[in-house]
């Protein structure tokens, strides 16, 4: 998913060099539609036979992902020039809807956790994530090394959180 929170600016590309409009082919006016369009495409995937959604975004950005109003996610449709709180409104916001939506169709998420842009990837600040989405099934990818506590107790306390240790023995020999 990680291109469709590129989707406020059809020029912008994800670390992949993937964009949302190679995705969703249609420039959008508003969240609403962008949401419709994301949710249609993920339910495409599915019907061909993708069991679960990935989202790498620690790559671009922090895992700090936040519940936003529609009206603050839509305000990178409304406004000529917009700025990162505009823009992180409206990932998180696409985040926090995605991640309904894959509740309602039994599909879990993996996230990359750790290392990543090493700013905000620690796999804790997905917590009010997680929280606000229990019934959506979080898969946190590479154990969040350097911080595997945070996983842990992610694991540990909510029953929707799973740990995959991809490349774990690669990143931390120790």
């Amino acid at each position: 998913i990680d291109p469709l929170l590129f989707g406020y600016d059809y020029t912008k590309r994800d670390h992949d060099n993937n964009s949302a409009g190679d995705l969703l082919h249609g420039k959008f006016t508003d969240i609403d539609s962008y949401c419709a369009a994301t949710k249609a495409l993920i339910a495409e995937k599915v019907s061909k036979g993708s069991v679960v959604v990935k989202c790498a975004s620690a790559y671009d950005r922090g895992l700090d992902f936040k519940r936003h109003t529609r009206e603050a996610a839509n305000a990178v449709f409304e406004k000529q020039t917009y700025d990162s709180n505009d823009i992180k409104a409206f990932q998180d916001y696409l985040m926090y809807e995605i991640c309904g939506f894959l509740a309602e169709i039994d599909i879990p998420i993996q996230i990359h956790t750790g290392l990543g842009c090493m700013h905000r990837t620690n796999a804790m600040w997905l917590r009010d994530l997680i929280c606000e989405n229990n019934n959506t099934k979080f898969i946190l990818l590479h154990g969040s090394i350097p911080w595997n506590e945070d996983v842990l107790a992610l694991a540990f306390s909510y029953w929707n959180v799973y740990t995959d240790v991809t490349w774990l023995p690669v990143l931390s020999p120790a």
